[in-house]
């Protein structure tokens, strides 16, 4: 009975372990498909199909508000939350909630009648060209005031993306939220007074380390970034 209770679980070991190889193997091979082959898995939008710039602003999930997109490439699809395995289901549809209000609902009504792009990571001038950022600094990466004056004749001012000016703006005053949950939510500090406090010098250490290391990248390495 023992020897059959042991073969029995050494089959069930080498199944389960074959099932792992090959559900990573897959995986492994899947991921090359949209990271390297062929890109367009990673967010497919059939509203683009559309040839018009309005479709493109609704649908498209890189510049747009990603309206009906869907993707097959899991890192994609879990993006926002890292896991949803790790993350409770209030937390979830806290955060779906969220999505739905900004993207669909306050980002139309601020972006209504703007010709830059919805969601871009550059500069745009008022007529939505992109912002020739190294026409205004110097050979030292320095702001040249007079030549972003004289720029700013023929382009007008700077533009953020309106998905990051309003992210911007969120943030901001999510500062407010933040002093209003210390101030009301002490359910956390009960707890952990259970626990040995740190010790402030590991928070000052970290501090000076972070700023020394600010210094140096903008001083010496201010090329590279």
């Amino acid at each position: 009975m023992c020897s059959f209770c042991l073969i029995s679980w050494l089959i069930y070991g080498v199944v389960v372990w074959s099932l792992c190889r090959i559900g990573q193997g897959l995986c492994f091979t899947w991921y090359l498909v949209p990271d390297f082959l062929f890109g367009t898995l990673t967010t497919i939008s059939w509203v683009c199909w559309i040839k018009s710039v309005t479709t493109h602003h609704i649908g498209s999930s890189s510049n747009g508000l990603g309206f009906g997109s869907f993707d097959l490439y899991w890192n994609t699809i879990v993006a926002f939350l890292d896991s949803p395995l790790d993350t409770p289901l209030t937390a979830t549809l806290n955060i779906m909630v969220g999505y739905i209000l900004l993207i669909y609902m306050v980002m139309p009504i601020c972006y209504w009648g703007l010709n830059f792009p919805i969601y871009s990571s550059l500069l745009n001038t008022a007529l939505g060209n992109e912002y020739v950022v190294m026409g205004i600094v110097n050979k030292k990466f320095e702001l040249a005031m007079a030549l972003a004056s004289l720029l700013a004749i023929f382009t007008g001012h700077i533009n953020l993306s309106m998905f990051f000016a309003v992210s911007f703006g969120i943030g901001f005053s999510a500062i407010a939220s933040i002093l209003y949950l210390v101030a009301i939510f002490n359910e956390r500090t009960r707890l952990m007074k259970k626990y040995k406090d740190i010790p402030n010098s590991w928070f000052h250490a970290m501090l000076l380390i972070s700023f020394v290391l600010a210094l140096v990248l903008v001083i010496f390495m201010k090329d590279e970034i």
